[in-house]
């Protein structure tokens, strides 16, 4: 029982990570567009809002192997929060 219930955070906390990610994939191109009314710069920016997975998944995929992966889940999730919020302070 304990198993299910500790999956089912997991399972839980990974959805709400993943609409976060994609509610910001969709708010920040949005949020440029009406601030600039470019569709060029929305493109641009919702482009390179895949970059980081990009670049960083094969190093992540490392770090995951080698590492408590509660931790990485826990800062990762920490550290996006941040750059979320200094992202909307500039906006």
């Amino acid at each position: 029982m304990k198993q299910s219930r500790s999956f089912r955070h997991l399972w839980t906390s990974f959805l709400i990570s993943e609409i976060g990610d994609w509610l910001l994939k969709i708010a920040l191109p949005l949020a440029i567009f009406n601030k600039t009314g470019s569709a060029t710069q929305m493109a641009t920016v919702y482009g390179i809002s895949f970059l980081p997975w990009i670049f960083f998944s094969l190093f992540g995929g490392i770090i995951a192997d080698r590492y408590n992966k509660k931790r990485i889940l826990i800062l990762g999730n920490f550290t996006s929060s941040v750059l979320v919020l200094l992202l909307w302070q500039i906006l």
